[in-house]
């Protein structure tokens, strides 16, 4: 009896095409198999580089009320003489809105370890000052003070937000800018690295 007989009379049709369909599932997946062992082996490799988008413009970290008075004096003389009643002595009461910060262009952030990073911070600046409000000055004049020359105001004014004095309304207020800085830079770099440790090294 020859094997087309064979499944022509004892074998149903339906299991024919079982058993085909058997043997070409197991071919394939013998195929897939050996196709993984002859594959050459991939190794996936990440890396990151963690960037910090900080501030180029200046950054304010506190604003100042500033009230204050200004005393200006000038001597008088009269013949060459130094004469107290030829003095003149103006008073000038202000008050003005300040902001003290820095310049964020200059800010630098150094990754020292996996999670440790340094800041350099630069020299605090008052950055702008508004609202200013000068009271009418105060004159107290000796008697014969119109021998004596003016008190210029515009130079007191001028005195009030010379360099000097800008300099004065940012080391009364430094360790809050500090501690503003620090939250300010530290909040940036946590918000990428919530381990990061860092420490903060300041300008003279």
């Amino acid at each position: 009896m020859t094997t087309a007989t064979y499944f022509r009379r004892r074998n149903p049709l339906w299991a024919i095409i079982l058993s085909i369909i058997v043997i070409a599932a197991i071919a394939a997946m013998a195929g897939v198999a050996v196709g993984r062992l002859l594959a050459p082996q991939q190794t996936v490799v990440s890396s990151e580089v963690v960037e910090f988008v900080l501030p180029q413009q200046k950054v304010t970290l506190a604003s100042l009320r500033v009230e204050g008075l200004e005393r200006a004096n000038r001597d008088g003389r009269i013949l060459g003489v130094p004469l107290d009643v030829a003095d003149r002595t103006k008073y000038l009461i202000y008050k003005f809105d300040a902001n003290v910060g820095l310049d964020g262009s200059q800010v630098q952030v150094d990754r020292t370890g996996a999670h440790s990073y340094s800041v350099s911070i630069p020299a605090f600046d008052l950055l702008s000052h508004s609202n200013i409000h000068f009271e009418d000055p105060i004159n107290d004049d000796g008697i014969l003070a119109f021998l004596t020359d003016e008190i210029s105001q515009s130079e007191m004014t001028n005195r009030i937000l010379s360099d000097e004095k800008k300099a004065d309304y940012v080391a009364n207020s430094i360790e809050t800018v500090r501690a503003q800085a620090e939250a300010f830079y530290g909040g940036i770099i946590t918000s990428v690295d919530a381990d990061a440790t860092i420490t903060f090294e300041f300008a003279q």
